[in-house]
């Protein structure tokens, strides 16, 4: 793509398709490099909430589910059983 091409495909609305990759960056995407899963998600209270993900042991690679939980409106992230 252009210059151009680039800045106008950003300025349109971002689809998740798009940014997927950077959750699962294998060639076919298959998932098998990262050391989470999504498991669940739910409201604790009324100013909080929690993410549960699968992981293959502790310490695990966060920083792309962090970036995801703060770029949601997330703070204060919490790491425990």
């Amino acid at each position: 793509m252009t210059r151009q091409q680039k800045a106008a495909a950003c300025r349109g609305p971002w689809m998740l398709s798009d940014w997927l990759h950077c959750f699962d960056p294998t060639e076919d995407g298959a998932g098998e490099d990262r050391s989470w899963w999504w498991w669940d998600a739910g409201v604790d209270e009324a100013h909080g909430g929690r993410v549960q993900v699968v992981t293959t042991g502790w310490p695990f690679g966060s920083g792309s589910l962090s970036w995801l939980i703060e770029a949601g409106g997330g703070t204060h992230l919490v790491y425990g059983p």
